[in-house]
């Protein structure tokens, strides 16, 4: 049997050096695709928040009551996302909280969104000509 002398293809040292380098470049792909999918859902959320809170402020103005506007926002699609205590409305998920406070005895509307921990994006204070 003859021995070929002529050494062809990769050593174990060359396989394992490429697929390290393989590794290194995928897993700095996959933290950049991370973190653009973390933003685009902060981006998502933020942008859901301010129509929650736009309708919310169009309801309010084109309410008479507070009868008239907890009719109107109990058929909202988005209704059960809110925690209601009396004239505070309240939502919030992994990035953002809303807090929305209609006063028909103040005519008074206020809305303060913020996105997680603490950095305001909405803030509104509507006051209802009488």
């Amino acid at each position: 049997m003859d021995f070929v002398k002529d050494k062809k293809g990769f050593s174990i040292a060359e396989v394992i050096i490429s697929l390290a380098v393989i590794l290194i470049v995928s897993l700095s792909a996959l933290t950049i695709v991370k973190a653009s999918n973390i933003s685009s859902l902060k981006t998502v959320s933020c942008a859901e928040t301010r129509s929650y809170t736009e309708t919310v402020l169009e309801l309010y103005k084109f309410a008479d009551t507070k009868t008239e506007f907890d009719e109107r926002f109990n058929e909202l699609s988005f209704r059960d996302k809110f925690v209601v205590e009396g004239n505070r409305f309240a939502y919030s998920d992994n990035f953002v909280e809303l807090v929305i406070t209609v006063d028909f005895d103040a005519n008074v509307f206020s809305a303060v969104g913020k996105r997680l921990p603490d950095k305001v994006f909405i803030n509104i204070e509507y006051e209802k000509a009488i």
